[in-house]
């Protein structure tokens, strides 16, 4: 997930990607953008920003988080503390799924039939996996600047678990990406199609 799709910026992708850590994660603005500043840093330190194609894995970033000291008073002790707990958690249930610096050809599965099944995968990490995705997609509709034409189209079953309504009730998180993606999706090409048997529980962006 560190990897961004390609022709898009490594600095675009880092702060959609801290955008959907931290909404999948419950997290407030302070740790967002500790998040944000350490991955950076981590983009850094791995030559990302020069245009190296090694990018790191979340264990990399597990790693970086493990080494960074602070007094335990400070308000980034707090912040560590609370970014890093996510990240063990989540590199502790995906494991290998996590242990990379490529993943799958999203691109290529864009002109498949797809069916992505997460059973048994706790509601946060469901979440981070979806809305990753989403999120992916998008930028690459976006790089790609094909508008107006229907490209493809995203079912969601059980909807209210990735457009849960409770996401936009907490104005200190800020605007939910999935909100932004539901609002300019259509312009590239994506449509959404969502299924759920309480719609009262979907955002309103939906």
């Amino acid at each position: 997930p560190l990897k961004p799709p390609e022709g898009v910026s490594p600095i675009r992708w880092l702060q959609d990607f801290a955008e959907v850590f931290s909404h999948s994660n419950a997290l407030l603005s302070g740790s967002k953008n500790y998040f944000m500043i350490q991955l950076h840093k981590l983009y850094q330190m791995y030559g990302v920003f020069e245009g190296k194609e090694a990018y790191p894995s979340m264990f990399e970033l597990q790693e970086l988080l493990g080494d960074v000291k602070y007094s335990s008073v400070s308000k980034d002790a707090r912040y560590m503390e609370t970014v890093r707990n996510r990240i063990d958690v989540m590199v502790l249930a995906l494991d290998k799924v996590l242990d990379c610096s490529d993943g799958f050809p999203l691109a290529d599965l864009l002109n498949r039939n797809v069916v992505i099944e997460l059973e048994g995968l706790a509601e946060d990490l469901q979440n981070f996996l979806v809305e990753t995705i989403l999120v992916w997609i998008y930028n690459y509709r976006l790089v790609n600047g094909r508008r107006g034409v229907l490209s493809h189209s995203i079912i969601f079953d059980e909807a209210k678990r990735v457009f849960d309504r409770n996401k936009e009730l907490n104005p200190a998180a800020g605007i939910p990406i999935i909100d932004i993606i539901t609002d300019r999706a259509r312009e590239f090409g994506e449509a959404l199609i969502v299924a759920d048997q309480e719609p009262s529980k979907l955002t309103d962006s939906i």
